[in-house]
């Protein structure tokens, strides 16, 4: 089961692996997406969707935790529908990380108002374990995300950019671009420039555990 599982590209993926896979997303707007009508996934909050108990040996949330208004009721939800010594891997931003020490309010991963709760390994830990689940793993290091954030939170900080990079890269903003070409150049040069130090650091955070992003695998006990 992915939670908020967007598009579906994940899902896909998994399916093609021969998984047995289900997925939820609060948005349609990813019902124009041709492969997630060719997956099981249901749209709402997962409160109200009945999903048996016991029925999921695997449940994932990739960038999703941090988004969540209430996350122990997803908490609860998951607890109820996940098997016994059943696996939960969840990746999200680490509030005690080099880059959120660093850049504060600047920050790539802080995104308010779309990133409503942020976790540092502790609180993390603290909060699965009252639902019933004990960390095994984390992991502190993400290529896609790591660098980039030290990037993107570098022209936040410099040009009060407010994360319209990564938004343009995303999103396909290419004619923002092009209508604003002295930006884009300045965006260009700098990413550049910053990119062989943002790798070095991303290495490093992760090494020291201090990585911009968690990657978090945690068994259900009972």
């Amino acid at each position: 089961m992915d939670i908020g599982t967007a598009d579906g590209a994940f899902l896909f993926n998994i399916k093609r692996r021969n998984w047995d896979t289900a997925g939820i997303e609060i948005s349609d707007s990813f019902l124009t997406q041709s492969r997630f009508h060719d997956l099981n996934i249901v749209i709402g909050d997962i409160g109200r969707q009945k999903f048996p108990s016991h029925s999921y040996d695997v449940i994932t949330l990739w960038h999703v935790f941090e988004h969540l208004a209430d996350p122990r009721q997803y908490l609860s939800e998951i607890q109820r529908i996940i098997t016994p010594s059943g696996l939960l891997v969840m990746t999200l931003p680490n509030a005690k990380s080099w880059q959120a020490q660093l850049f504060g309010s600047s920050w790539f991963h802080r995104d308010i108002p779309r990133h409503l709760f942020h976790y540092s390994p502790a609180t993390l830990t603290a909060l699965l374990l009252q639902y019933g689940f004990v960390v095994q793993r984390i992991e502190f290091f993400s290529l896609e995300y790591n660098p980039f954030g030290y990037i993107q939170s570098f022209l936040n900080l410099c040009y009060h950019d407010d994360n319209r990079f990564y938004d343009a890269l995303k999103n396909g903003g290419w004619r923002i671009m092009l209508r604003h070409p002295i930006r884009t150049m300045i965006w260009g040069i700098s990413a550049l420039i910053i990119s062989p130090f943002a790798m070095v650091l991303s290495i490093t955070e992760a090494v020291a555990k201090r990585g911009g992003t968690l990657k978090v695998y945690s068994k259900r006990v009972e």
